[in-house]
């Protein structure tokens, strides 16, 4: 196998890269690929990053746990996530997620279709009365919602948590945006309204664990978690851990979820051929139920194209743990990757004409290697098939019942660091069917 030789991108000033990667992540990694299609090597935040854009490479590294884990960019998160799925490593990591894995399949969330399908009704009959409503900002607090009831099974009491997260993940959001700010640790304003934030955060969840504690279970992911054991009969999970739990379950539910479904509506108005193609299939669908969603193809193949167009986990990182080689690309210990999942679904060398809609790319299966919405190998994202179901569910009864329309003049930009999603909403005139 021949090397690979990364290509070196400096810049113009001292500091150049990161500034670059700071302002317009997108736009920045764009520039390297152009520079070398398979990998270039910088220095960002005094950091030896490598900037892969092989497709194999970036498959190989996301499944090999032993040679590569998270990157310090997790770090930001971990201050919010604890030591939940998205942010552990290593052995703990491994048994919390085989112990949680039967909750999230298919048999695991049927428990919660009634659910998810109630909160989805109630909420969009309130478009009724509406004759606009912004996308993104709609899409968040019902997603917010959906998860918030699937967590705890109410929302009288749990409305003001979705802000106390926002705030913290806008918090963390600063942190990678501005990597020359001040420790979290220096008594700033910023910094001391996030520990208070924090403190909230715990009291609050913990409350509602030790609530649920004097009550019966229920079918949510609470009751689900708290009702796994050790081998020996036991709680498995601390409530401190199963505070950290079902925080990422909220961050990795609800953002990601409103972002897509937000790109997939901007798509289907620009393009009326599919939105009707779409409309057809629903028609179909007399009465929704969990055995019939299958029925939805074309729906998820328009779920399916949106996350490949915009993908919400666009940029994923690891950290080099030892030295190592893969496919002739030679990695230092201690070193940043920097895999950009937007590019790769962007390749024209494996997508025919990237830049277009096109759900019908898949009705077939198409190679995980090159199509990692959801990440790939033993982390891929844990609530997929909950993701999917809500966002089916959300679609058929959206569509079913409103006639949608954007408002003229608008253009999609986009926004990063941590999940892509849209620069500026965008407003959608609505009429009941």
């Amino acid at each position: 196998m021949e090397p690979i030789n990364p290509t070196t991108y400096k810049g113009k000033l001292p500091l150049s890269a990161t500034k670059e990667f700071a302002q317009n992540a997108i736009g920045f990694t764009r520039k390297l690929k152009g520079i070398n299609p398979q990998a270039v090597s910088s220095n960002i935040v005094f950091k030896d990053f490598l900037f892969i854009f092989d497709a194999d490479i970036t498959s190989q590294v996301l499944k090999d746990q032993e040679n590569f884990k998270k990157s310090f960019a997790y770090d930001y998160l971990a201050m919010i996530l604890g030591n939940g799925l998205l942010t552990a490593e290593g052995e703990e990591w491994k048994g919390n997620r085989r112990k949680m894995q039967p909750v999230f399949s298919p048999k695991g969330i049927e428990g919660l279709f009634d659910s998810i399908h109630t909160k989805v009704v109630e909420d969009l009959e309130s478009l009724k009365d509406k004759k606009e409503f912004y996308c993104l900002d709609y899409m968040r607090n019902l997603a917010a919602k959906v998860v918030l009831y699937s967590l705890f099974s109410e929302l009288q009491n749990t409305t003001n948590l979705s802000d106390l997260i926002d705030n913290l993940v806008g918090y963390a959001n600063y942190r990678m945006k501005t990597p020359f700010a001040l420790p979290s640790g220096f008594p700033t304003k910023r910094n001391r309204t996030f520990k208070a934030n924090l403190r909230r955060l715990d009291d609050f969840i913990l409350n509602i664990i030790a609530q649920r504690k004097k009550e019966v279970s229920k079918d949510d992911f609470l009751s689900y978690l708290m009702d796994i054991k050790t081998e020996d009969g036991q709680t498995y999970f601390s409530e401190k851990q199963l505070k950290d739990e079902l925080v990422t379950l909220y961050i990795a539910g609800q953002e990601t979820t409103a972002s897509v479904l937000t790109f997939a509506i901007h798509e289907l108005m620009k393009n009326p051929e599919i939105l009707q193609k779409m409309k057809a299939e629903i028609d179909t669908v007399d009465a929704l139920t969990y055995q019939n969603l299958g029925q939805l193809k074309y729906v998820e193949q328009v779920l399916n194209e949106s996350m490949r167009m915009y993908p919400p986990g666009w940029g994923l990182s690891r950290e080099v743990a030892k030295d190592v080689e893969v496919n002739g690309l030679k990695m230092k210990k201690g070193c940043t990757l920097f895999l950009p999942i937007y590019h790769l679904h962007h390749d024209e060398k494996i997508w025919e004409s990237p830049e277009k809609f096109i759900p019908e790319r898949f009705e077939d299966k198409v190679n995980e290697h090159y199509y990692l919405p959801f990440g790939t190998g033993a982390r891929i994202c844990i609530g997929k098939y909950f993701s999917l179901i809500e966002m089916k569910i959300i679609f058929y009864y959206l569509f079913k019942n409103y006639q949608l329309e954007l408002e003229e003049g608008f253009e999609l930009q986009l926004k990063t660091p941590m999940t892509l999603s849209p620069k500026f909403d965008f407003k959608l005139n609505c009429q009941k069917v």
